[in-house]
């Protein structure tokens, strides 16, 4: 039999570091990604994705492991590689994945990348 628990704040063990379940529930990603796309793609680390797919030359669909209630989720990325003027832009979005591209700010072009987000929005 499933339980609940409810509750208006959480806290630590020393009645410390309070944060509104409000917070909880709304304000922190409900995933994140941290890849490497260059070579044979592979995730560094995550949360509630369950796999990346290389698409082609730096595309790369993130797929959650628990989908969003909606594609109007809020996925923000970036990439580690800052020296090669690499960009992570969003390209599309959907309520169970989020595609990013790696792109080269100076020319313009797609490139392999090492990109890193998080997704904001309700799960479904």
């Amino acid at each position: 039999m499933a339980s609940e628990l409810r509750v208006n704040t959480l806290k630590d063990a020393s009645g410390n570091n309070s944060v509104a379940m409000s917070t909880v529930t709304g304000g922190v990603a409900k995933s994140f990604f941290d890849l490497d796309g260059t070579g044979t793609i592979s995730l560094k680390d995550s949360f509630n994705v369950a796999s990346a797919t290389d698409q082609a030359t730096g595309t790369f669909d993130i797929n959650y492991t628990n989908a969003f209630s909606s594609a109007n989720n809020a996925p923000v990325s970036h990439t580690i590689n800052v020296t090669n003027y690499d960009n992570t832009i969003t390209a599309s979005k959907t309520a169970s994945l989020v595609q990013v591209l790696g792109i080269n700010t100076i020319n313009g072009t797609v490139q392999d990348t090492e990109p890193f987000g998080a997704t904001h929005g309700d799960l479904a």
